[in-house]
């Protein structure tokens, strides 16, 4: 038995048994009571998720035409699944060259080859950027920014910080690190080099020997060869660990070229062709503010469009338009696909999803199609009338038609812009809505570039009249309707009890108690009168004096009330009933401002007045008050206060509160500022008969969209049904829900507005010598709206600098630049002081109130060098110039051409409004409305010309 212990051979077969048993055992763990457990762990390690782009639905006209749908884009893309071999090698050569010689961009590096070797990219765009800003090329990022500062009259003692923000909100974007005071492409560029480990000092063909010591490249391939490599190498390296995902090449290729890769597929291992869907818009800029854009998702849209909700970061979406409203339903549902990839992350297969349920490959399900209420072949059609009429407007030209050429009387040069909106007044459907000028949306199918964005801005930004293509006037520009107003207030003096064919006197002007003048029309152009009037023909004649009597209930040719009460409440309330106080319903963006009234007009007054003490408070309150931001604020808020409780306080009262509350202790400077405040806004916030008169024709508050009096003229030709307004016809197939139209009109009344606009295109109306030889009967209205106020010029400071010899003759230019200057660098120090608050209070209240006010100062360009000139020549001048006396040289805006019209005038169809700012009488509008009749009702030609 000792023997046998003792025997060596023994206790190696024992250990041996041991270990197998415990293999065996641990084996069997694995295997058996773990084995489903970790098949699936390397299962989940070796799979990995790629999206599939969903086809975006498409949109149709109600004709079924395509005006937005997606066609087949081409992008070259590498899969990289094993080391990158010299055959590798000499495929990316070739393949790159055929990119070059095929005329396609395809991905680079910071480093780019030219004649002379390679030079860095970033130090090429640093120049230009130094070039063209007119600095020294050897100037570092330190010393352009601290030149900005200075010519930007900022504070020396202003952070660096603080006076980035600044030169931002001024619109002054510099390529400037300011954390490391370093130019974002020498940032770039260094941040490459230290990727390679490559010293900051090398030159780009150093850097590029390196980059070819670094991935081995053979001495057989030329420079321009081994470049290729290295883009593709280092594209994969970038990759990191998702070296399954293809690497995309080129983007967007030419079918061409897509087909000549195909067909050399023996050549080009591992290099596929992508198709993916991208939105194309076949009919170009027609229809664009309707249709609307796509865009890259920002930084705010990206809690609703992220990884949870299907999207990626780089993916577009629609941002405004039709595009934007039905993202949710355009979009589509992204499929999935499950490839395998080996350890070291490179694509190996595809997955068969049979095998595991957990990883299924789902495919894309296409977005759903919607079909619009316009129609394509009317929209082109408005989009040509109306750019024929912008034409013969702004230069007094004639405007030919097949339906007799009209020559307009005088020329308005900056009747540049324009709006149409063709409304169906049986359903609401809008079958036309044209708003000019337009842009080409496809610029924005796959990213705009700067440049084409840049196209697309006003060349006046401080005009808000200048042409904004991107700027939809038929949904946005709210303006006064002028005299297509008056079928309203004619309505609510009917449903008061008017009778329309009771004649009142035309006396041409009316003197209101405070001493105010309100004319005719007629009177006031020649004096004239007309005579006694109804309403149907004060619409026809669109007689002012007709209508503010009926307004005020008030017969004031003979100074007798009228046999019914009437008053603005019921103009209002009637103007509500039409609709103008609320969006039309067309499921794009638009503007309300609503109908006026008085407390509206109480709200705009104190929201002035609240203007004017902020700027002109440094003259009137203490020092102690305006240095103090919190306590100014209090003190205005006080003043606000008073003039909403008691606006009708005295002089003296209002004297005595400005020197207790506000400080003021000269009575004189309190009795100055009391009589600005008391006269100019607390006295003017009743209602006074002025504003009754104003509101009946349609001027004073009035401000209304094109789309809004398309509603409203088709609620008065379909005998009184409003509809809410609609673009959508279907949705993927099924009718879009509609709300019930309302009924303005159970009396009949509105029978008598149609006879009146009937009459405008009769003998005696102001659009006769238009219609008179067209076959179809019509109602129409003109309108011409006021626009109060001057064009801002495209530069305040030229404009200033121009006329101060006659504006301040004792003023010279040299002395206004000094005190402009002093005046531009508080200001700016006043902007950095707030930056500075908002990133170190702790105070939640103080930061927000310091965010508010910067809000405030960024909208009314407080550091724009010409409004901060035009406040140091009013502080030069001792505050004796006015802003009126200031601008009194700028250009007076043109009026405004409301047309307004439906037809036929029997059995009506169609309701058209067209506005065009600065356009001249509202007669202007007509011919465009004819032709649009004509090609709507195919009515023949009948060529006859108006001279």
């Amino acid at each position: 038995m000792i023997e046998k212990l003792q025997d060596r051979k023994l206790w190696i077969w024992i250990l041996f048994s041991l270990v197998f048993v415990i293999l065996g055992i641990r084996l069997a763990q694995l295997t058996i009571i773990q084995g489903e457990e970790l098949s699936n762990k390397a299962l989940d390690t070796r799979l990995k998720k790629v999206n599939q782009v969903a086809k975006r639905g498409e949109i149709f006209d109600r004709n079924g035409l395509l005006i937005a749908g997606n066609k087949t884009a081409y992008s070259v893309e590498f899969l990289y699944d094993q080391k990158f071999s010299q055959d590798q090698q000499e495929m990316t050569v070739e393949l790159f060259k055929l990119l070059r010689n095929q005329g396609e961009e395809h991905i680079g590096l910071p480093i780019v080859q030219s004649d002379f070797g390679f030079t860095y990219e970033t130090d090429a765009k640093k120049e230009q950027w130094l070039s063209e800003n007119e600095f020294d090329l050897t100037m570092s990022a330190e010393e352009v920014f601290k030149a900005y500062k200075d010519r930007e009259q900022i504070s020396a003692d202003v952070d660096n910080y603080s006076a980035q923000n600044t030169l931002i909100l001024k619109g002054i974007y510099l390529p400037i690190r300011v954390r490391d005071m370093e130019f974002t492409y020498d940032f770039t560029r260094t941040s490459f080099l230290e990727y390679y480990e490559i010293e900051e000092s090398a030159t780009a063909n150093e850097a590029f020997k390196a980059l070819k010591d670094y991935y081995s490249i053979d001495e057989s391939f030329t420079d321009e060869e081994a470049f290729y490599i290295i883009i593709l190498r280092h594209a994969i390296r970038e990759k990191g660990y998702r070296k399954y995902e293809p690497i995309t090449i080129a983007s967007n290729v030419s079918k061409e070229t897509a087909v000549l890769i195909q067909e050399q597929s023996m050549r080009f291992p591992n290099v596929s062709i992508e198709i993916s869907p991208v939105r194309y818009y076949p009919q170009s800029n027609l229809a664009s503010h309707i249709l609307g854009y796509m865009g890259k998702i920002s930084s705010s849209e990206s809690v609703k469009y992220n990884s949870d909700t299907g999207y990626q970061n780089d993916d577009l979406i629609g941002k405004i338009g039709i595009e934007g409203r039905y993202e949710d339903v355009l979009r589509g549902l992204n499929g999935e696909k499950w490839i395998e990839v080996n350890a070291y992350g490179r694509f190996v297969k595809e997955y068969d999803d049979s095998i595991d349920q957990r990883f299924v490959n789902t495919d894309p399900i296409a977005g759903k199609d919607i079909q619009l209420t316009i129609d394509m072949e009317l929209q082109a059609a408005v989009r040509d009338y109306l750019i024929r009429a912008l034409e013969g407007i702004s230069t007094g030209g004639l405007y030919e038609s097949d339906y007799g050429d009209y020559k307009y009387a005088s020329g308005y040069d900056h009747a540049d812009t324009g709006a149409v909106v063709v409304v169906d007044v049986r359903t609401g459907e809008v079958l036309s809505m044209v708003s000019y000028p337009d842009y080409d949306i496809n610029l924005f199918s796959t990213g705009i570039t700067q440049e084409d964005f840049l196209s697309l801005q006003p060349e006046n930004k401080r005009n808000p009249l200048a042409p904004r293509p991107m700027y939809n006037i038929a949904t946005l520009t709210a303006v006064q309707p002028g005299s297509t107003f008056k079928m309203i207030t004619g309505f609510a003096a009917l449903e008061a009890g008017l009778d329309p064919y009771q004649k009142y006197r035309d006396a041409g002007y009316i003197e209101t108690l405070d001493g105010r003048t309100f004319g005719c029309w007629l009177w006031n152009k020649s004096r004239g009168t007309h005579g006694l009037v109804d309403l149907m023909t004060a619409i026809q004649v669109s007689c002012n004096y007709y209508f503010f009597d009926v307004a005020n209930g008030y017969d004031y040719a003979r100074d007798v009330d009228l046999p019914f009460e009437m008053n603005a409440e019921k103009v209002i309330e009637a103007a509500r009933n039409f609709g103008l106080d609320e969006k039309s319903g067309v499921e794009i963006g638009e503007r309300v401002k609503g109908v006026p009234d008085p407390e509206q007009k109480k709200k705009g007054l104190l929201r002035e007045l609240r203007n004017k003490l902020n700027a002109i408070g440094g003259n009137y309150f203490p020092v102690e008050i305006t240095a103090d931001e919190v306590k100014l604020e209090s003190v205005i808020d006080g003043i606000i206060a008073l003039g909403e409780d008691n606006p009708e306080i005295s002089r003296n009262g209002l004297i005595s509160y400005l020197q207790t509350s506000a400080g003021i202790k000269d009575i004189n400077t309190a009795a100055n500022l009391a009589d600005i405040v008391k006269y100019s806004y607390f006295n003017q916030m009743k209602w006074f008969e002025g504003d009754t008169f104003n509101l009946a024709i349609g001027q004073g508050g009035h401000e209304y969209t094109p789309v809004q009096m398309a509603r409203y003229i088709a609620a008065v030709a379909n005998d009184g049904y409003l509809y809410d307004l609609t673009l959508i016809k279907t949705v993927d197939g099924e009718p879009a829900i509609r709300e019930p139209f309302e009924e303005i009109d159970t009396k009949g009344n509105i029978e008598y507005l149609k006879q009146g606009m009937r009459k405008v295109a009769e003998p005696g109306g102001s659009v006769y010598s238009i219609f008179k030889d067209f076959p179809l009967k019509i109602g129409a209205k003109t309108g011409t709206a006021e626009k109060e106020g001057k064009l801002p010029p495209e530069s305040e400071e030229k404009y200033l600098l121009t006329y101060l010899n006659k504006l301040a003759p004792s003023i010279d230019e040299e002395t206004l630049e000094l005190e402009t200057a002093r005046e531009l660098r508080e200001r700016t120090d006043k902007i950095a002081y707030l930056y500075k608050v908002i990133s170190e209070t702790e105070d939640e209240n103080i930061r927000m109130d310091a965010e508010n006010e910067l809000k405030g100062l960024t909208y009314s360009s407080y550091l724009n060098k010409g409004y901060a000139m035009r406040a140091a020549l009013k502080s030069l001048a001792g505050d004796r110039l006015t802003d009126e006396m200031i601008d009194q040289y700028k250009s007076d805006y043109d009026n405004f051409t409301w047309f307004v019209s439906f037809a036929p005038y029997d059995n009506p169809e169609i309701a058209i409004a067209v506005l065009i700012p600065q356009g001249g009488s509202g007669g202007n509008g007509a011919p465009i409305v004819k032709d649009i009749y004509g090609t709507y009702f195919k009515v023949p030609p009948t060529k006859v010309d108006k001279q």
